[in-house]
């Protein structure tokens, strides 16, 4: 008798761990729609990230030296608190610490700015 209760107790972990492995992967989507949890970031959902900093406006966060390719500027800017490297578009002089910049293209994870005129609504 003691045979046949661990048989069928057997029988029904068994069942039950197999219908367990079914949901696992329905999981991860059920906890999405539910807002449990956010979207994993890739790279085909990181783009619009990316797009989203274009015309936004960025702190220099060293000064911009000439680079050693061409005839840019570059230097490291903050944008929404993450750093990032840049390269400056126009102009003779380099963007200094502190300074504000506007950004007008994304290349990979360089950004490319152009100095924030203030004086632009005069």
């Amino acid at each position: 008798m003691l045979e046949l209760f661990l048989f069928i107790a057997l029988l029904v972990g068994l069942a039950f761990l197999g219908a367990f492995d079914f949901l696992i992967p329905h999981l991860d989507k059920l906890s999405l729609k539910l807002g449990l949890q956010e979207e994993p970031r890739t790279k085909e959902n990181l783009g619009s990230l990316k797009d989203s900093l274009v015309g936004s406006i960025v702190i220099v966060e060293s000064d911009f030296v000439k680079s050693q390719v061409g005839n840019a500027f570059e230097g490291r800017v903050k944008a929404r608190g993450t750093g990032w490297r840049a390269e400056q578009l126009f102009g003779d002089k380099p963007l200094l610490s502190g300074s504000k910049a506007v950004v007008k293209r994304i290349e990979g994870n360089k950004l490319f700015v152009e100095v924030l005129d203030i004086y632009q609504d005069e």
